[in-house]
């Protein structure tokens, strides 16, 4: 069961996240996005560990999300907008007032990201403007990523289905 529960839960999550962004109305989108990235890394976590948090979500991105993305943000500025759409349902965060991450800004294309980072914050040093659909593609392919590498590492298999086996999950 911890198996096809996982399964379920990772084809329901990409197809909901890219369902959703196709819709007008992008700010449930957001919600979604952020939150499925939590429950997915939320299944790397040690056996031992009840809860989840930030570092774990940081580590998912660093090796599922990120790599050959070709996003030029970190995971602290991904869990920074994180904070911000679920916290607020904004694009500030408290790492962002602090400086310590970019303020996370979504475009439609590279052109329309370009020109908002030249108006915007031209060095990118407060202000990250970054293609929509490449932020989606990465998460979608993290995910694959992450899900192929769990039939290959056992150990990493082992703890992604023993929280599975947690997992609320619709029957069909």
């Amino acid at each position: 069961m911890s198996e096809a529960a996982y399964c379920r839960v990772a084809a329901d999550l990409m197809v909901a996240v890219t369902e959703a962004f196709q819709k007008p109305r992008l700010l449930p989108a957001f919600l979604l996005f952020y939150t499925s990235i939590d429950v997915i890394s939320s299944l790397t976590r040690p056996i031992v560990k009840p809860d989840t948090d930030g570092e774990i979500f940081k580590r998912w991105v660093d090796d599922y999300m990120l790599p050959d993305s070709g996003l030029s943000c970190r995971s602290e500025e991904v869990w920074a907008a994180r904070c911000g759409f679920l916290h607020t349902l904004t694009v500030e965060s408290k790492l962002s007032r602090e400086g310590r991450a970019r303020r996370l800004h979504y475009a439609n294309s590279k052109e329309a990201a370009a020109y908002g980072q030249k108006k915007i914050d031209p060095p990118a040093e407060h202000h990250l403007f970054i293609v929509l659909g490449d932020y989606v593609s990465a998460f979608i392919a993290g995910v694959e990523r992450f899900s192929v590498r769990i039939q290959t590492e056992p150990e990493l298999q082992a703890v992604v289905y023993h929280h599975a086996t947690k997992l609320v999950v619709q029957e069909e």
